[in-house]
Order: structure tokens, then C-alpha cells, then sequence
């Protein structure tokens, strides 16, 4: 009898994915393209947020613009990057803001099911104004991390995402890191496709605690931790001409949205 192929562990519930960033990332179509010279005239961020950010930059050569704040009782943030071509809604940790709190690493926004919904909400409003351009690409991004005891352990967890019969010794490598595309095409548009990369990864974290001791300032680096780390980047194909109307910007990010989740929940499935 042939040998049997080894089964696959049940993979964890979607709470164990913890987002360290999420991403909406809007191509202007030729119509839409943003005027360099009017960046800091748009109300976007208090159009959706009901307040202005708490920092702006713009780039000497009028390259980008920026606007990043964090909202009433939020300990992270949101950043605003416009460029004449792209357009780049982030919701991030706010690293200098968790360490004078001092919690533990890896740092992170919270539980990804419930987190999702948090950023979802105000993507919508945007994608809803009137102000909103159209677009001829759409993108979702994420960096998602699972805790795991080791480095051993976490990519032990890795092999049970993988389902093209990549094949991981846990004990005897490092440094691993797979990445894959699998577009899907539209079920309603036959010229679209969404393209689904995936980076797969475990990364380490150490931090620092200082002490004081006298007048010398003595710093301990405290145990390494491990996480499994999963780079999201989901979006409509280039080659789709047709580029997407106001109306239809929310369905389109939402259904990136779905495909990413898929991959956080089942894995580099077809």
C-alpha cells in the first residue's frame, strides 16, 4: 500500500490572528488623479472622523502628503499617505505609545475578527463620500501575527497553512519565509481577477527593560518571543481596464477583505 500523506493539524480560530497593520490602498483612475498642489486642501480625515489629525508632513518635492492622529481613548493610529497616483488609509500600532505602557511583545492592535470590523467601519464612510475618487485598482493589506512559544513551534504552525506540499523540518532550519500568489478570478466579471499574495514567516521579538542602579542606567534584553507572521497584500488586478466606479468601491474592498480572512483562516488554499 502506498504511504500515506501526513494529515494536517486543525488550524486555530480566526482569534488567534492578531493585526500589527491593516491597509486600504485606492489607485486614482486617469480621471481621478489627485492635483499635488491641493493635498492639504482635502477634509478626508475630519470628513470621517469628526476631528483634524494630530500631524501633517509634506514632502519637499510634493511627492506625498500625510496626516497621522490618534482618535479620543485610541492608542493607535491612523495615517493618511496621498500621492498623485495612490491614495494609502493605515491603521497601525502605535510602537512609542505601547512601550511607555510597557506591554509585552509583540506589540499588536488586538483580536483580528474584532479589530477588522474597527477599521471597516471608517473605510466605509471614505469610500462613500462624494469626494472619494473612483479607482482604477483597489488593494487590502495586513501584517498579521499569531503568538507561539518557539521558533520551532511556530513553524510547526506555518506547515499546517501550507497546502502545496511545502514541506518544513522545524528543527533544522531558519530564516524560512514563503511567499505565494494565487489569483481568483471574479465569479461576476470575467476580466477581473483578485490577485491573493501571502508572505508566510515566524518572527522574533526581544525588548529592553532599563533600570536604574545608582547613577548608571543598566538595560536587560528579556526573553525572545515568537510569533507566526502572515503578510496580506489582496487586490484587483492591473490588467482589469475598466477601473471601478464610486458605487462600487465599498462591495469591491469588501470582498478583499473576505479573500484575505480566508487565507488568515484556512490557509494558501486555491
Amino acid at each position: 500500500m502506498p504511504d500515506k500523506k501526513p494529515t494536517k493539524s486543525k488550524l486555530p480560530p480566526l482569534s488567534v490572528w492578531e493585526p500589527e497593520m491593516l491597509r486600504l490602498t485606492l489607485f486614482p483612475n486617469k480621471e481621478a488623479l489627485l492635483n499635488v498642489d491641493e493635498f492639504d486642501n482635502q477634509t478626508w480625515w475630519k470628513d470621517i472622523f469628526g476631528m483634524r489629525p494630530t500631524r501633517t508632513e509634506r514632502a519637499p518635492n510634493n511627492l506625498f502628503y500625510r496626516e497621522e492622529g490618534r482618535l479620543e481613548k485610541d492608542k493607535d493610529q491612523w495615517i493618511l499617505v496621498l500621492q498623485r497616483n495612490r491614495i494609502d488609509w493605515q491603521y497601525v500600532i502605535d510602537l512609542e505609545k505601547e512601550k511607555e505602557e510597557g506591554n509585552d511583545a509583540p506589540f499588536t492592535l488586538g483580536k483580528f475578527p474584532f479589530i477588522i470590523e474597527e477599521f471597516l467601519k471608517p473605510m466605509k464612510q471614505w469610500l462613500t463620500l462624494q469626494t472619494c475618487p473612483s479607482a482604477s485598482r483597489l488593494a487590502f493589506g495586513a501584517i498579521l501575527l499569531q503568538r507561539v512559544k518557539n521558533l520551532q513551534d511556530g513553524y510547526s504552525q506555518i506547515a499546517n497553512y501550507l497546502h502545496d506540499n511545502v514541506k518544513i523540518d522545524p528543527g533544522n532550519i531558519s530564516d524560512f519565509m514563503y511567499r505565494i500568489n494565487k489569483p481568483r478570478p471574479s465569479k461576476e466579471n470575467p476580466d477581473l481577477k483578485f490577485n491573493r499574495l501571502s508572505t508566510w514567516s515566524v518572527a522574533g521579538f526581544a525588548k529592553f527593560q532599563s533600570t536604574i542602579s545608582g547613577m548608571e542606567l543598566i538595560q536587560h534584553l528579556l526573553p525572545e518571543k515568537f510569533a507566526c507572521r502572515l503578510e496580506l497584500d489582496i487586490s484587483t488586478n492591473a490588467e482589469y481596464k475598466a477601473g471601478f466606479t464610486k458605487d462600487e468601491l465599498f462591495a469591491i474592498f469588501d470582498k478583499l477583505i473576505g479573500l484575505g480572512t480566508e487565507i488568515a483562516q484556512e490557509g494558501d488554499i486555491k
